[in-house]
């Protein structure tokens, strides 16, 4: 089970993939092109921290679809046997608790009242 804090973590290494795809040339020119434009709407680690501190219910539509996307090219990525070994061990750890498919965007509309707390914890907490 993933913990709140670890998803966080994930989706900050998720960002970190991503820049690191665009610039691995071991991968396709389609994901380096795909990496690129989800890096336009992929929340950077300032903005979860961001959500996380105001503990907002919902999430921003575009930053959902890219988390949606991300999840499906990391699933997609894992499995390529082209990709170097060092972006294949981060692709793992990141692809390990980043959200699954449907959480990111069931945030991005209100939840019933339920913080984010609930789905994110800054990465230094301990419960």
């Amino acid at each position: 089970m993933t913990m709140p804090n670890e998803r966080t973590r994930a989706l900050r290494w998720g960002y970190e993939v991503l820049q690191q795809i665009c610039e691995d040339h071991s991968v396709t020119g389609d994901q380096r092109s795909e990496a690129a434009e989800l890096l336009l709407a992929y929340p950077p680690p300032a903005e979860v921290a961001l959500w996380i501190q105001e503990d907002v219910a919902s999430i921003p539509l575009p930053a959902a679809i890219a988390i949606e996307r991300m999840s499906e090219l990391l699933q997609i990525m894992n499995h390529q046997s082209t990709i170097s070994p060092e972006l294949r061990r981060r692709i793992r750890f990141t692809h390990r608790h980043h959200p699954q498919p449907g959480d990111a965007e069931r945030w991005a509309v209100a939840h019933h009242g339920l913080p984010i707390r609930i789905w994110l914890l800054p990465e230094d907490w301990h419960g």
